[in-house]
């Protein structure tokens, strides 16, 4: 007996970790009578194998947990996991456009939602088309100032988002060879709409 081990003697693996030594004391003290003498040296090797631990702690050898005294684990150097960054706007797209908020979405949604939804109706006539247009613009115009109060900004690219999406829509609807009951005019209202409601909604 004299020549073993107070992990021998405690009963555990000299890899054990502090839980599983803290356990195996606890199990064998509840196994014995109060006033056995086999307690103290079951408490004797407990503690001697927690001072061996923090002498091995001191020497940097093992790691001590955050949660208790004594150490449990090798120290064991992690790999570190290499980091990308994460992928942004551009600088020059952040002066442009931003999140709307949800009050102006609903709002730029209602208005173009609607506008989109009449330029949609069969066999409509260009006069009802030009009118839905300056609608178009004008809401375009008076979004955006409720965002920047600038008028010759929301003026410029209102005009720009209308001339851009005529031309775009009128390109696509002559690449379609049936339009059905819409005319190209009609498409071409629409994507003008489209990029109107883009404009009003997004433009910072």
């Amino acid at each position: 007996m004299a020549d073993q081990t107070p992990y021998e003697r405690l009963g555990v693996a000299e890899s054990a970790s502090f839980d599983e030594i803290q356990a195996t004391r606890d199990r064998r003290l509840a196994e014995l009578e109060p006033d056995s003498p086999q307690r103290t040296a079951i408490e004797t090797a407990y503690d001697a194998i927690l001072m061996e631990r923090l002498r091995l702690r001191q020497e940097g050898k093992i790691k001590v947990p955050e949660r208790i005294r004594f150490a449990e684990k090798p120290i064991v150097e992690s790999k570190k996991t290499p980091t990308f960054p994460t992928p942004s706007a551009p600088a020059w797209a952040g002066r442009f456009f931003d999140k709307p908020q949800p009050q102006e979405l609903l709002i730029s949604s209602l208005l173009f939602g609607g506008l989109l939804v009449v330029s949609l109706f069969p066999r409509l006539q260009p006069t009802i088309l030009q009118l839905l247009l300056v609608a178009g613009i004008g809401s375009a115009i008076w979004l955006v100032m409720r965002k920047e109060n600038h008028f010759g900004r929301a003026a410029l690219f209102s005009f720009a988002a209308l001339l851009v999406g005529l031309l775009a829509g009128t390109a696509i609807a002559g690449l379609i060879p049936v339009l059905g009951p819409l005319s190209p005019e009609q498409i071409a209202t629409a994507f003008a709409l489209l990029l109107l409601w883009a404009i009003a909604t997004f433009l910072h």
